[in-house]
């Protein structure tokens, strides 16, 4: 169980988003509210885009398999940059003795997001695919060759961000054919796995940025089917929340999304960033969330996800 955190809208210092919340992303890496249980202790990794910065396209990468909470180098970086688009992760995963089991292992090369060089797109996932051994070689046979040779982890993760740049259909997609390509992977994983007699549970909450669009899914395959592979510690949908409004930032005592209607940034978060979560809204079972900036505004459609 991971947890993410993704911002869209008006400039905004990293370091408020990560420490300075009640229930900030750094302080979720060890106390979770949600789905607690299992501390995300198996490192960290973000990506920033900054008009300011000379390669605007691209985003600042971090990742550290240090704990947040104990990483000066990542409490120097956040205090010093800020960003329109922010897509931060704490990875969890099962503790293990031997810590070599499947997609388990603590490296830098397996932590999100993921993003390949010369692509726009950067992805994260909070769960897990069951049986992930038995349909890598499946899966291969869907991914183009130029995405599989820069698979360096063990993540099921990396996988499925190498089989979803496969599916686009432009070196510059658009916000519809994002969501195309995600619908496609989810249906090629779910057909893979009813090919190889393969239903258990296994949660597909994805996060994927350009630096103006975002894209959240909240689902399951196989819902209720659960197996001994060691994946049914959290057997409900993983959490996904939002906020939306005119801007983030510090009223009285608290941080907050501020200016509701107003539709100029947003935040989705595996969980509310503070405490009080009325001003959140949960993200609906079997659904895809997009937002793409228009101008100074946000456009955001929720999408229903074929079971």
């Amino acid at each position: 169980m991971c947890r993410a955190l993704m911002y869209l809208g008006k400039n905004v210092p990293v370091y408020e988003l990560l420490y300075k919340t009640d229930a900030s992303l750094v302080k979720q890496a060890y106390d979770p509210k949600q789905m607690s249980g299992m501390q995300n202790l198996a490192g960290f990794g973000m990506a920033v885009w900054n008009e300011h910065f000379i390669h605007k396209e691209k985003p600042l990468l971090f990742h550290s398999t240090s704990l947040p909470f104990y990483d000066k180098n990542l409490e120097h970086i956040a205090s010093q940059i800020s960003g329109e688009c922010i897509f931060a992760h704490v990875r969890g995963v099962p503790y293990s003795v031997a810590g070599r089991s499947e997609g388990l292992i603590i490296s830098e090369q397996n932590l999100h997001p993921f993003y390949f060089e010369g692509q726009p797109l950067a992805l994260a996932h909070n769960g897990a695919i069951s049986h992930m051994e038995v349909l890598k070689p499946y899966l291969a046979r869907e991914i183009e060759t130029d995405y599989f040779t820069q698979i360096k982890g063990s993540t099921d993760t990396e996988w499925l961000y190498a089989l979803f740049l496969s599916r686009l259909q432009s070196a510059q997609p658009n916000l519809a054919q994002m969501i195309q390509a995600v619908f496609e992977t989810i249906e090629i994983l779910r057909n893979i796995r009813a090919k190889n007699n393969i239903f258990s549970y296994s949660p597909i909450n994805l996060f994927i940025s350009d630096g103006k669009r975002l894209i959240a899914t909240r689902y399951v395959i196989d819902y209720g089917h659960y197996s001994a592979d060691g994946l049914t510690a959290h057997s409900g949908y993983h959490s996904l929340w939002y906020t939306l409004g005119e801007r983030y930032s510090f009223i009285e005592d608290r941080y907050e999304m501020r200016g509701y209607p107003a539709k100029n940034s947003i935040i989705v978060s595996s969980e509310p960033l503070t405490l009080d979560p009325s001003s959140w809204i949960k993200v609906p079972e079997y659904s895809l969330l997009a937002v793409e900036r228009d101008g100074d505004t946000l456009d955001l459609q929720i999408f229903d996800i074929q079971l």
